[in-house]
């Protein structure tokens, strides 16, 4: 970028915004990700909409310096989108620390900020109409406003997972995007049958290949996992992947898919708040994927605490996620298909049933 054309563009901010607010913004940078500081510093809060790779931490710092600024202030027509148009001042309108984190983990879903600037142009609007109607006094938005302008809650990921993973046969993956990572859910279905076995889901070629491969892995190794090896030619087997609207593809499902089918052939259900990611062998090594950032931040987003990746991937996370993203998250380097399912899958009756506690405690907790 010109450096001339950042110059005045920084300007034009800090007449608009303050400099208060600018300040405190480049200032909340220092301990963040690249992707943050570039467009703090560099793309003047223009192309923030669709960049990817985005903690919560930082749309928090991005909702609370910048989209909310940009909300207060009607002028800036020539400069912001037209959702942003509300022509409200920070007299009128305030949103606290706990509202965002509120907004961004129960509305929005995607990894960069456009869904949350979305909302938050929603809720200055409504606040816009109070004051035509009347309703002149300032509103706090709390998570209870939040809930009340927008609705019930939106997403529940973390409660998604420990609810469908109640089940056998139900895995968590990890994906990349064009918006940055989501997680993915993989779920095999035993019935009667000849032994054929099915594939749906929007799934491309590449993912049909590991599936095909994860499936032949446990037929080899049906004996060594006390699968009845007759299973195989009198019952059908059913992998889904659901959100079939969204095209699926790339080599870093296999581990999961193993578990699945693993977790459904043993009747044992996969460990709670687990996900993982990871290509396989016919041999059963665990191959290093890419995106390794975006899947950890779509875990953490989903309220994982336990992450499987490739042994390769170590020195990617190292490198990649900060100190403070890790906390709170165990993450598991693994090297074959065997170190996957020991770790993914109970290895006791007291493991199963402490699991099963701690999913229904995660049921409970959830905010209603």
């Amino acid at each position: 970028m010109n450096d001339a054309l950042y110059d005045d563009g920084m300007q034009v901010r800090r007449e608009v915004l303050g400099d208060e607010h600018v300040d405190r913004a480049i200032a909340n940078t220092t301990a963040f990700t690249e992707p943050f500081q570039d467009f703090i510093t560099r793309y003047a809060w223009g192309d923030i909409w669709s960049r990817p790779g985005l903690s919560r931490a930082e749309r928090s710092i991005i909702a609370l310096t910048v989209l909310a600024a940009l909300q207060h202030e009607g002028e800036l027509a020539m400069h912001v989108r037209a959702a942003l148009r509300n022509g409200l001042t920070p007299e009128q309108i305030e949103f606290t620390q706990d509202s965002v984190s509120f907004l961004i983990r129960h509305y929005t879903r995607e990894a960069g900020v456009r869904s949350l600037e979305r909302q938050v142009g929603t809720i200055c609007r409504k606040q816009a109409r109070r004051i035509v109607e009347g309703k002149v006094e300032k509103l706090v938005v709390t998570r209870e406003v939040v809930q009340e302008m927008l609705g019930g809650i939106k997403v529940r990921v973390d409660t998604e997972i420990a609810a469908r993973t109640k089940h056998a046969g139900v895995v968590v993956g990890l994906a990349w995007t064009p918006t940055g990572g989501d997680i993915l859910f993989i779920e095999a279905m035993k019935m009667k049958g000849k032994g054929e076995f099915r594939i749906t889901g929007q799934i491309q070629e590449v993912m049909r290949e590991s599936m095909q491969a994860a499936f032949s892995w446990v037929r080899a190794h049906a004996e060594q996992l006390k699968i009845d090896d007759d299973f195989f030619t009198k019952y059908d087997l059913h992998i889904h992947v659901p959100a079939g609207a969204i095209p699926k593809d790339g080599p870093s499902a296999g581990v999961t898919i193993v578990t699945a089918l693993v977790s459904l052939l043993t009747d044992k259900k996969v460990r709670p708040q687990m996900a993982m990611t990871g290509e396989i062998t016919l041999s059963g090594n665990v191959l290093p994927i890419g995106g390794v950032k975006e899947k950890f931040l779509a875990a953490k987003r989903a309220g994982v605490k336990d992450i499987i990746f490739p042994a390769e991937n170590q020195q990617n996370v190292e490198e990649d996620v900060l100190p403070e993203q890790m906390e709170g998250v165990n993450v598991h380097y693994v090297a074959s298909i065997e170190e996957v399912l020991e770790i993914a899958l109970p290895q006791s009756p007291a493991e199963a049933r402490e699991d099963a506690e701690t999913r229904e405690q995660v049921l409970a907790d959830a905010p209603k």
